[in-house]
């Protein structure tokens, strides 16, 4: 389901030793609520996967905490583009939402 895939991806923001400060609950929801917008840009009524991978660097990235001495912006982008490598995407029975 894209809300579980959508969980993973946070919760490995969390987890991760290399950043201090993951997606608050507040980051969770306006991914949800972009992807919602884009998704009915788009011309759909519901969300495919894609759209997830393409809002999650623009919606997230400044809401994440590095270790001083980072260079914040390339810190982020190469900090998520590495979750979304690494967390499977869902390929059916996605669900709406």
């Amino acid at each position: 389901m894209l809300i579980d895939y959508i969980a993973r991806l946070i919760q490995a923001t969390r987890t991760s030793g290399d950043c201090l400060g993951g997606v608050s609950p507040r980051g969770t929801l306006a991914l949800l609520r972009a992807v919602r917008a884009y998704a009915m840009v788009q011309g759909r009524s519901y969300v495919v996967p894609e759209d997830i991978k393409s809002l999650v660097i623009p919606v997230l990235a400044h809401r994440l905490v590095f270790p001083t001495g980072h260079i914040l912006n390339r810190a982020a982008e190469s900090f998520l583009e590495e979750i979304l490598d690494k967390t499977e995407l869902p390929t059916e029975e996605w669900g709406i939402i």
